[in-house]
């Protein structure tokens, strides 16, 4: 039997974080619907675009500094390109064809879900640390379809509706 691609193990260890945020939130099953879902006990599941982290660089609910550059917070590959782009920055970036456009979509989705995951008076359904181990996953995978894959789920995850 051959060994499993480099492809398929960092797929499944996308879908065990995706798993363990899922579990961390009591949510019954792994699918992005039901993590939509409002569970017993908590609030209503929140999280706010891109845009407006964007567009409200400056609000209190920022943890992280909007000129930090990605790369202490996320391990960004150097492949990519995105040595010198700051967490702001990269809620702006335009995304594009290949793996380089496929990691822009992605961070301007994760960056999006770590300030959700960090704000206060949010209730967004994965933790920082699980934003964070998901997005490195597969910016390391170098796969398109692994980056747009978690990039479509954050972005679910990111118009939950934004109480802030």
């Amino acid at each position: 039997m051959p060994a499993p691609s480099r492809t398929a193990i960092v797929t499944a260890f996308v879908t065990a974080v995706l798993l363990t945020a899922c579990a961390q939130d009591r949510v019954t099953s792994p699918s992005v619907p039901d993590l939509l879902r409002p569970q017993a006990g908590y609030y209503d599941t929140q999280g706010c675009t891109p845009g407006f982290w964007k567009n409200h660089p400056s609000l209190e609910f920022w943890n992280y500094l909007p000129g930090q550059n990605l790369d202490p917070v996320f391990d960004v590959p150097d492949s990519f390109g995105l040595d010198n782009v700051t967490l702001l920055g990269a809620l702006s970036l335009p995304g594009g064809s290949g793996a380089q456009g496929a990691a822009q979509i992605l961070l301007r989705a994760g960056v999006a879900a770590l300030l959700n995951a960090a704000a206060n008076n949010m209730n967004y359904p994965m933790s920082q640390t699980d934003v964070i181990n998901a997005v490195n996953a597969a910016l390391a995978s170098g796969n398109r379809g692994t980056m747009l894959s978690l990039a479509t789920q954050l972005d679910n995850l990111n118009n939950l509706g934004c109480p802030l």
